[in-house]
């Protein structure tokens, strides 16, 4: 198995993107079709039949993880996503996503703060979540309320699933500070990535 640096894997998208024309669409579009496949496996295995919330970051990660929740939406499941940044802070191909995700059900709130969080448990009860927070290259620390929505769903997520590395995890040293999301199972987009496997990671 290899195992990559945030450098080498950023290398390695540019490759796949100036010599082999995979856009960043169709990266994305592949990473939802594979992370809709594994998480749709957990699911039936652990049964676990509620809403499945995503936690929706400003960056690829967040349009990894809103690319899942279209294609297990279409598997019949029912998903929420929670934008934890102004609108104004998504890329454009974040923004495309979000509104191919409603187009497809699945519900979409802004939030901005962790009472919102804790009130949809308290209506929903537990239930899986899917950090598509922040990727390899998080910079850290975090916010105040970032680190608050962690704690929480840290305590009271029946299932966590990190896409690609959990957040709050620095991908090359596996650092942390203050807190980060104590995944069940991580899906690590093209290559595992030396955080996985170093320091708190």
């Amino acid at each position: 198995m290899r195992i990559v640096s945030t450098t080498e894997m950023k290398e390695l998208e540019r490759i796949a993107k100036e010599e082999y024309f995979f856009e960043e669409k169709l990266i994305i579009e592949n990473v939802g079709i594979q992370g809709a496949n594994v998480i749709n496996s957990i699911l039936s295995s652990n049964s676990i039949n509620q809403e499945i919330l995503f936690l929706i970051g400003k960056g690829n990660n967040g349009s990894d993880a809103l690319a899942i929740a279209r294609h297990l939406t279409n598997k019949g499941h029912k998903c929420r996503g929670f934008l934890l940044f102004a609108e104004s802070e998504y890329k454009q191909e974040s923004l495309d996503q979000i509104q191919r995700a409603k187009s497809f059900g699945v519900a979409i709130n802004y939030i901005d703060d962790v009472g919102q969080v804790s009130a949809y448990f308290d209506q929903m009860g537990a239930t899986m979540v899917v950090d598509g927070l922040f990727g390899t290259g998080v910079q850290l620390p975090l916010s105040n309320f970032i680190y608050e929505v962690i704690d929480y769903i840290n305590d009271n997520a029946l299932y966590l699933v990190a896409v690609d590395i959990a957040s709050g995890i620095e991908g090359d040293t596996g650092d942390m500070q203050g807190n980060a999301v104590r995944a069940d199972m991580t899906l690590a987009v093209g290559f595992p990535k030396q955080g996985h496997y170093t320091g708190a990671g």
